[in-house]
């Protein structure tokens, strides 16, 4: 067989063996995804990770161009600290996975988030004797955890946020707004790199560009700020 043939074959039997993975692909994706099912479990798992009430109006699957969930109508509320909506929020899986009936999420698109966030009032008095005072340690401790957390759940995750909106208000500061939130990052244990821009309170158009390690929590990055406008 010359090697002319020979290319056409593999070619050909690459496409098919694509094809056959595409099939098995469209009949598995109705068995993983039970839409009102999918909508519960998501909702009742985003409740207990953020320790509030996560609800979600709808949940729909699409199979082109490439396979992905769209969650649409997300409310959240953390009782006494943040409350908001996202428009949609889409999910796209790993195929791979998918065929052994396993769901891996590569990348997630969110628009249309608004958020309002209330920090607590600073407390008037003094610590009681044997009340637990967070501490820095304490703090980069958590973050350290949920870091390692969303590597082994969701490893190397993307995430691109467009028409983010955040209201933060309380502990004694004036209200800010930030608005137009937009860009991307990477979660562990290639991230996190975070890439944002938005217009806010105190600046025209601001931007923050950085590349961090999850186990030391060091890195680098660069803030710019247009048109800084102080209090």
């Amino acid at each position: 067989m010359s090697s002319g043939k020979r290319i056409f074959f593999r070619l050909a039997e690459g496409i098919l063996v694509f094809l056959v993975l595409l099939a098995a692909l469209v009949l598995l994706l109705p068995l993983l995804f039970h839409q009102d099912w999918i909508r519960e479990k998501i909702a009742e798992e985003a409740s207990s990770l953020v320790g509030g009430t996560v609800k979600v109006q709808a949940v729909d699957l699409s199979y082109l161009p490439h396979p992905h969930l769209t969650i649409r109508g997300t409310r959240l509320e953390i009782p006494g600290t943040t409350t908001g909506t996202i428009q949609s929020l889409v999910a796209y899986p790993r195929i791979v996975p998918l065929l052994w009936g396993t769901v891996r999420v590569s990348e997630v698109r969110v628009e249309t988030a608004d958020f309002t966030v209330t920090i607590p009032e600073k407390a008037k008095r003094a610590p009681e004797k044997g009340e637990e005072v967070p501490a820095p340690a304490s703090l980069e401790k958590k973050l350290r955890s949920l870091l390692d957390s969303m590597a082994r759940i969701v490893p190397d995750l993307k995430v691109v946020l467009t028409d983010g909106r955040v209201d933060v208000s309380g502990g004694g500061f004036p209200l800010l707004s930030f608005r137009g939130i937009e860009g991307s990052a990477v979660l562990p244990p290639n991230g996190p790199d975070v890439d944002l821009s938005c217009t806010g309170t105190l600046w025209e158009r601001g931007s923050v560009k950085g590349v961090f390690d999850a186990g030391s929590l060091t890195g680098k990055g660069q803030i710019v700020l247009k048109r800084f406008r102080p209090h």
